[in-house]
């Protein structure tokens, strides 16, 4: 079996997932509450932005994560991939592209508080196919849960993450894998520039092509096609500023 139709056959499998998953009237409530959440939070990133204020983007994840906690009924990890769904039609608001903040943050809460249990699905499903603007973000902070994106991510796939799994059928952005110390981000086609930017750990996998891999790398492991690609890493010892080397450069001057 060649790459495409593996790609297919694995793709055709989740899609068989996203019929089954369709909102039914059970769920018409707590969608409500998600929808209205993720609106105020895009609504407030956009109000941010469109007056210049300084809202950092751990900000964006930690406003998401707080609003997420109003919400006292839990939802379940269908009901993720059903909002993603609806994701459509924010496409024309100003930030929509930092989605991926809202939607790691929709992951991460309801994976910390089922992981530990036998009966939750621990993986999640979201389909970005059907939407123009990429998302960006996605898999932030990832700790454990196993993500499938089916369609493409922009900027930053798995920035930061911590352990855990994140699979995309489609292409990503630049600077997959940004920061990432643990887990594994599988990517089936391409790569867009600066592969494994500042990577502590963990292992990238690129099945298709990728622009360039970055020379900021300080640990982990990347693989082309089953094949470990070397680099040179960088120490962070060497280039980290401490109080020692400051004197040391101060008095050489």
């Amino acid at each position: 079996m060649n790459l495409t139709e593996s790609i297919e056959k694995e793709y055709a499998s989740i899609k068989e997932t996203e019929i089954k998953l369709l909102p039914n009237k059970n769920d018409a409530k707590q969608m409500h509450l998600l929808t209205e959440a993720y609106a105020s939070w895009l609504k407030e990133a956009g109000f941010n932005a469109l007056l210049n204020r300084s809202y950092e983007k751990n900000l964006r994840y930690e406003d998401a994560i707080n609003r997420l906690r109003k919400i006292k009924k839990t939802y379940s990890s269908e009901q993720i991939v059903q909002f993603c769904s609806l994701l459509n039609g924010y496409q024309s608001q100003k930030l929509f592209s930092v989605t991926g903040f809202f939607l790691s943050a929709l992951i991460n809460m309801h994976y910390a508080a089922v992981h530990k249990t036998a009966q939750e699905n621990k993986e999640y499903i979201l389909f970005t196919e059907h939407l123009e603007k990429k998302i960006d973000y996605i898999g932030y902070l990832a700790n454990g849960a196993h993500i499938h994106i089916v369609g493409d991510a922009g900027l930053f796939l798995g920035k930061d993450m911590k352990s855990g799994r994140i699979t995309i059928l489609g292409n990503t952005g630049s600077s997959p894998g940004f920061g990432m110390n643990g887990g594994a981000i599988t990517i089936r086609h391409n790569a867009g520039p600066l592969v494994g930017n500042y990577m502590n750990g963990g292992e990238i996998h690129i099945d298709g092509g990728y622009r360039s891999i970055s020379d900021q790398i300080y640990g982990g492991r990347i693989f082309h096609r089953g094949n470990e690609l070397s680099f040179s890493k960088i120490n962070k010892e060497e280039i980290m500023i401490t109080p020692e080397k400051m004197t040391e450069a101060i008095a050489k001057l």
